[in-house]
């Protein structure tokens, strides 16, 4: 399958931010120099600044890295620009529909999933675990259920909790799982979360508030997804480069079936070895070869 040409307008370097965001795009497409005597070989564009827009080819979607919040005006009326790319969580919401945050942070995606409440149900109920299993983790060490866990195990532990209660490092990667969390001021100040919506902080007694979230279903269901969606946002470069591909039409008609099949499976954080990926191939099969 040959990759989509994205071009890039620039003059000089691109931003930090968005030469990381366009690095991660190589595994979907070919970032390149823009060409205006090999135009009609690009199919959409990346400019890495609102003035630069004059010097994009016509009849493609456009993706526009903006640094001033001054600069939205001028682009409201701009019908070919798709996306606007930004660092600046302001720019990102007065673009509406059309924003893209690559937050200073954003590194690839972590080999975490995210795992909702009742799928972490199912999955203690057919290995015989507690039903109410908490998990325990700072930067001294781990528990699971009161006993301690190695080291190796804490994703497993937080991939399976109900809830957990962690301080330090890990609050970050519990979060990438989508586990209810339960931590202190500190932690939640040093992530940039907000209490009582991406996380929970416990003002006394860790255990008190644990007991209270175990019983309210729909309170651990919002905090599994607004976890995972603080951490896609601020510290995962890969849901920036699924919106952006998508906002570009990358892949585009052109691509093969089975491409964009996976492109959709991979926005729905589908793993690959899913028995619904094995039966959608199956079903495209009678009509497109697998390749």
């Amino acid at each position: 399958m040959t990759k989509p040409l994205l071009g890039i307008i620039a003059r000089g370097d691109v931003p930090e931010p968005l030469h990381r965001l366009l690095v991660a795009c190589c595994a979907d497409a070919l970032p390149a120099t823009y060409d205006p005597a090999h135009a009609a070989l690009f199919e959409c564009a990346v400019v890495a600044s609102p003035e630069l827009l004059d010097d994009a080819p016509r009849g493609v979607r456009l993706a526009v890295w903006v640094d001033a919040v001054t600069d939205m005006e001028a682009l409201a009326p701009r019908t070919e620009v798709a996306a606007i790319v930004a660092s600046n969580d302001e720019i990102v919401a007065a673009a509406g529909a059309r924003g893209i945050l690559v937050a200073p942070g954003a590194e690839p995606q972590l080999a975490t999933r995210f795992v909702p409440p009742a799928v972490r149900a199912r999955l203690r109920a057919a290995r015989g675990l507690p039903a109410h299993a908490v998990a325990v983790i700072d930067d001294d060490g781990a528990e699971w259920c009161d006993e301690p866990v190695a080291d190796d195990v804490r994703d497993t532990a937080l991939a399976c909790a109900a809830v957990a209660v962690v301080r330090g490092a890990w609050a970050l990667r519990a979060m990438a799982w989508g586990t209810p969390l339960v931590t202190d001021a500190a932690t939640c100040a040093a992530l940039g979360a907000v209490d009582g919506r991406d996380l929970v902080v416990a003002r006394a007694d860790p255990c008190a508030t644990v007991e209270a979230l175990l019983d309210d279903s729909a309170q651990l269901a919002r905090l599994s997804w607004k976890a995972r969606r603080f951490y896609e946002r601020h510290h995962d470069l890969r849901s920036a480069v699924t919106q952006l591909l998508g906002m570009l039409h990358i892949p585009n008609v052109m691509t093969p079936p089975t491409a964009r099949l996976q492109a959709v499976f991979t926005q729905m954080w589908t793993p690959s070895d899913a028995p619904a990926f094995a039966r959608a191939y199956d079903r495209l099969a009678t009509v497109v070869p697998r390749v």
